[in-house]
C-alpha cells in the first residue's frame, strides 16, 4: 500500500481517523498539564587533608588545597556510600528531607569531589533539603572519623565547592512521557481506521457472494463459435458460394 492509498483510506473514514486525532490530542495535552514538573538542585563538596604535618623536630602547617591524594579520593568514595545507606536516609528524613537525593563522586573529577543531588516537586523545599544534605555530609565527616578515634589534629575537612544551587525544572521525563502518549494514540488511530476499513470491505464482498457474483469478478464475456464449427454448421447446398469466397478475384 503506497502513500496515496493510504490518504484515501483516511479520506474515507474521516468519521473515525478525526474523532480519534482529537481525542488523542486531548490525551497529549492533558498529560502535559497533569504531569508536574521536577526541580533538581545541587551542591558540591571537597574533602581535605588535614594541614598540620609531623617535621623532624617540630609541627608545621601545609595547605591543605594542595594536598589531593589518592587516599582522599577513597575516602569520598567512603562518605558517597555512607550518604545513601538506609541509616542515613532515615536520619535525613526526619531532618525533612523527603525527596530522593544521590550522592556520588563528582564526573570527570581528579580529587575528592562529591556531587549532592536532590529531586523534587516543591522548588523551595528542594533547595532546603539541599542544604540540609551538604550540612549533613559535614557532620557526617566528622562523625566517622571521631567514632574511628582520628585525632582533632589528624580530621579530614569538608569544604563546600559549589553551594545549592537554585532548582531548575527537569522536562526530560515529562517531555518523554508525552511524546510516548502521542505516538501510541497515532498509532492507535491509523490502527482503527485501517480495521474499519477491512470491515467494510468484508461486508461489501459478503454483499457480492450472497449476488452471486464477486465486485472485483468481472463478468465472463459469452462464448463464440470457433471458425471451425461455423464451417461445419454450413448447409451441404451452400458448399458453392463457400469455395467462391475462397478464391481471390473472384477466379
Amino acid at each position: 500500500m503506497n502513500l496515496a492509498q493510504i490518504l484515501r483510506v483516511i479520506r474515507a473514514r474521516w468519521y473515525v481517523t478525526l474523532p480519534a486525532a482529537l481525542l488523542t490530542l486531548a490525551a497529549t495535552i492533558g498529560t502535559f498539564v497533569v504531569t508536574p514538573v521536577t526541580y533538581q538542585s545541587q551542591s558540591t563538596i571537597c574533602l581535605l587533608d588535614t594541614s598540620t604535618r609531623l617535621g623532624p623536630e617540630a609541627t608545621t602547617q601545609e595547605n591543605p588545597f594542595l594536598s589531593f591524594g589518592s587516599s582522599l579520593v577513597a575516602t569520598a568514595d567512603f562518605l558517597a556510600r555512607s550518604l545513601t545507606s538506609d541509616a542515613s536516609a532515615q536520619e535525613l528524613a526526619a531532618k525533612g528531607v523527603t525527596e530522593k537525593y544521590t550522592a556520588a563522586l563528582a564526573t570527570n573529577a581528579q580529587g575528592p569531589f562529591v556531587t549532592l543531588t536532590v529531586t523534587g516537586g516543591d522548588s523551595a523545599h528542594v533547595l532546603l533539603s539541599t542544604r540540609t544534605l551538604t550540612d549533613y555530609a559535614d557532620s557526617k565527616l566528622l562523625d566517622i572519623q571521631r567514632r574511628s578515634g582520628v585525632p582533632q589534629s589528624n580530621l579530614i575537612k569538608m569544604a563546600v565547592i559549589v553551594p545549592p544551587q537554585d532548582p531548575q525544572p527537569q522536562l526530560k521525563t515529562k517531555l518523554e512521557l508525552v511524546i510516548l502518549v502521542a505516538a501510541v494514540g497515532s498509532v492507535l488511530t491509523f490502527i482503527l481506521t485501517f480495521m474499519v476499513e477491512n470491515l467494510a470491505q468484508a461486508r461489501r464482498r459478503a454483499r457480492a457472494i450472497r449476488a452471486g457474483r464477486l465486485d472485483d469478478d468481472p463478468p465472463s464475456p459469452p462464448a463464440r463459435p470457433s471458425d471451425e464449427t461455423a464451417v461445419l454448421m454450413l448447409p451441404a447446398f451452400d458448399d458453392r458460394p463457400v469455395r467462391a469466397a475462397r478464391q481471390p478475384n473472384g477466379r
